[in-house]
């Protein structure tokens, strides 16, 4: 599980107001994070989120855990 210190909305209010700052906006996102089972469901709200937070630059990133690490 991932703990997040910032919720969804507030992570695209930041992002408008990068934009409206006239600055560009780039974001990383994670795949995988949720585990295999969870990849369709992760990769949907990514997507969702970059939707709204409309970066001017975009990347992926998969995450690959290592055994016995958190």
């Amino acid at each position: 599980q991932v703990r997040k210190c910032a919720t969804v909305a507030r992570q695209v209010e930041a992002c408008r107001t990068v934009r409206e700052a006239g600055m560009n906006l780039s974001l990383m996102v994670l795949l995988r994070l949720a585990g295999v089972e969870g990849s369709e469901r992760n990769a949907r709200n990514n997507g969702r989120f970059l939707v709204k937070a409309a970066p001017t630059y975009g990347a992926a990133l998969t995450v690959t855990p290592v055994p016995g690490t958190e």
